[in-house]
């Protein structure tokens, strides 16, 4: 995996996170400011996931892929 940028920001509510790939191949994990500690580990890790599973690869969105996950599917 290339390398992991972490970025802590305002983000809207209920957005708890995202990981987006960058230009240069690596990623970036932004992580919602709003969101308590515990809350930005938990959803850290669930980004992280994202990245570990490959989930950029053959699937237009991420949103996709968690619909599918969330569905069986």
């Amino acid at each position: 995996m290339s390398d992991v940028n972490i970025c802590v920001c305002q983000l809207p509510c209920g957005v708890k996170g995202f990981c987006k790939k960058n230009d240069d191949d690596s990623y970036t994990i932004v992580l919602n400011a709003a969101l308590d500690r515990e809350a930005q580990r938990k959803t850290f890790l669930h980004e992280l996931r994202h990245l570990l599973h490959n989930d950029f690869e053959g699937v237009s969105s991420v949103s996709e892929k968690e619909l599918a996950l969330a569905f069986g599917i």
